[in-house]
């Protein structure tokens, strides 16, 4: 028995055992205090299986998300005026929607982001400049980039 508590402890010591999926549904998260209570709620996650919309008037970073490294399902970011941070995704493996969030003028901060099962879609982002922080996807299902009257390129 101490035997299999060592083995155990030391698998779990060096990263081993299976990364802790939790379902989480279908989730809005309509604040900033909801965003930063999100990983307070599922501590012990690394990967997230469900449906999370991301909208609320107050949202300035998505810093709560550093610690999952998947998302199994589909993220939409969607209308947060002052959002400016975006960092933390590693893969998703449905759809990534960025709309209308007004002061999001780059992408930084998903420079760990590798897959995105499905559609990634970015519209309406109004002070979106640049795709700086895409520069690591190695798949993505399909694209949809319009109306985001202050991207200057697609490089």
């Amino acid at each position: 028995m101490k035997l299999v508590i060592i083995l155990l402890s030391l698998l779990f010591c060096v990263g081993i055992l299976p990364a802790q999926t939790c379902d989480i549904g279908s989730l809005v998260l309509s604040s900033q205090a909801e965003v930063d209570a999100f990983s307070i709620d599922y501590p012990d996650c690394t990967i997230l299986e469900g449906t999370i919309k991301i909208i609320g008037d107050d949202i300035t970073n998505l810093d709560a998300f550093s610690n999952y490294t998947e998302i199994d399902g589909f993220l939409q970011i969607w209308q947060n005026p002052i959002l400016n941070d975006v960092s933390g995704l590693t893969y998703i493996s449905g759809n990534l929607d960025f709309s209308n969030n007004l002061l999001l003028d780059n992408l930084s901060g998903l420079e760990n982001l590798r897959s995105i099962g499905g559609y990634l879609r970015i519209y309406g982002n109004a002070a979106l400049v640049n795709l700086i922080g895409l520069e690591g996807l190695n798949y993505v299902a399909g694209i949809t980039i319009e109306a985001n009257n202050s991207l200057q390129n697609l490089a």
